[in-house]
């Protein structure tokens, strides 16, 4: 028994379009742009003592 090589293909296409996507998650997650709503709030409550 083997997989047919179009479900094969598509599966491989699947795996490696998500990795690709959480990797693109995981790189762009740590980078905020700098005038960004979340660092500003973040700036406010740490410099608040809210944190």
């Amino acid at each position: 028994w083997a997989p047919s090589p179009l479900r094969w293909a598509r599966r491989e296409t699947e795996t490696t379009a998500s990795i690709a996507g959480s990797a693109a998650r995981a790189f762009a997650q740590p980078t905020p742009p700098p005038a960004s709503r979340p660092t500003a709030c973040f700036n406010r409550d740490y410099h608040s003592g809210a944190l």
